[in-house]
């Protein structure tokens, strides 16, 4: 009997031992992962005449950010944007804007300007586009827990109906958030290697922003 006992404690103590030496589930592959919800979509898949797509440049409705910054970020959204193969993408850049209604940035919440619709859009339509996508960021935060908020919305030029729009707060201090950025990172493959430095996308406002506009643009309509 003693004999019995002796065993069963020596196996019992091997699986303890053999659990403790498990490797723990990795946050990126199980989650939790975040999920926007402040989305409406007012179709279920593009309109076939839907087939290029005006980006205007980001504006600023939050805290105020150098236009050097922006301009950054109309980049990185652009090329967000045209990761998603939605449509084709012709981005509007700040000088052009001025030029054509005396403004560097037009929101996405306000009157759209009637020289604006007149201009761009309707008299000449110079960009050939068929919708317009208009990008706000209204909470930005550089320095970690880097954070941003982004708004947009999606308008058909030739009915001018919102057909998507969303208003997204990522931080990188929630957890989910935090899984998602990372794995975002990762899937890009630019953290690839030995070590994993997927983390560093949480403390380079460009690189969040980047993630921000993939987690935005994501939520847009199916082709």
């Amino acid at each position: 009997m003693n004999t019995f006992r002796a065993l069963t404690l020596l196996l019992t103590l091997a699986a303890f031992t053999s659990c403790a030496d498990l490797p723990k589930p990795d946050p990126l592959a199980i989650g939790p992962f975040y999920e926007p919800t402040n989305v409406r979509k007012n179709v279920l898949h593009l309109p076939l005449d839907v087939r290029r797509v005006l980006l205007v440049p980001l504006a600023s409705t939050g805290p105020s950010i150098p236009e050097e910054n922006m301009n950054a970020m109309d980049a990185v959204f652009q090329t967000e944007l045209n990761r998603t193969q939605r449509f084709e993408v012709v981005a509007l850049n700040r000088d052009q804007l001025a030029d054509l209604i005396g403004r560097r940035q037009v929101s996405s919440t306000e009157v759209i300007p009637a020289l604006f619709v007149e201009k761009i859009l309707r008299t000449d339509n110079r960009f050939g586009a068929d919708a317009v996508l208009f990008v706000d960021v209204t909470d930005f935060k550089a320095y970690p827990p880097v954070s941003i908020g982004v708004r947009s919305k999606l308008i058909r030029i030739s009915d001018m109906s919102v057909l998507w729009a969303a208003d997204l707060n990522l931080a990188a201090d929630d957890r989910r958030v935090i899984n998602s950025a990372r794995k975002y990172a990762r899937h890009l493959g630019s953290d690839a290697g030995p070590v994993d430095l997927s983390h560093t996308v949480l403390q380079s406002p460009t690189r969040f922003a980047a993630f921000a506009a993939h987690t935005t643009f994501g939520t847009l309509p199916e082709r």
